[in-house]
């Protein structure tokens, strides 16, 4: 599952010029069963997506299509959910390969069988960013530092 970290660069007035179009957007992803969630933040500098999983390449064409691109930044982070509620229990599991090449196959309690549990939480760093030929849209891709 993916976390896509949505933050304005442009100001709001040319933000809710493009509102409608971005629901429109989020309305095709959601019937197709590729976005999760989403929602602003609070303050309103941003919003928050969570995108089920899929090649990242495809996440990169995906986010490259919302209207939005033209207003706000993108950083995305890959989550290997590996405990969650029994309504989101089919989020478990689900893996790809990150870009660059680091693989989240296990959690990284697994690798690590010393870490506790609330050591789950580890600092992140950037694997890479691309931009879009041709659009606003720059994605950071980040991903846990156990390698």
């Amino acid at each position: 599952m993916y976390v896509v970290s949505l933050d304005y660069f442009r100001p709001m007035e040319e933000v809710e010029a493009l509102l409608a179009a971005h629901i429109a957007w989020l309305d095709r992803y959601f019937d197709a069963g590729a976005v999760i969630a989403a929602g602003r933040k609070d303050p309103q500098t941003g919003g928050l997506l969570l995108v089920k999983e899929m090649p990242h390449e495809q996440l990169d064409a995906l986010l490259a299509e919302d209207p939005f691109v033209a207003v706000a930044h993108y950083t995305v982070t890959r989550v290997n959910v590996t405990q969650a509620a029994e309504e989101f229990a089919g989020l478990k599991g689900q893996t790809t390969d990150f870009p660059g090449g680091v693989t989240a196959e296990k959690p990284h309690t697994a690798r690590y069988p010393s870490c506790r549990p609330h050591s789950r939480l580890r600092p992140k760093k950037r694997v890479s960013s691309s931009a879009i030929p041709g659009s606003h849209l720059r994605v950071v891709w980040v991903s846990p530092t156990d390698r």
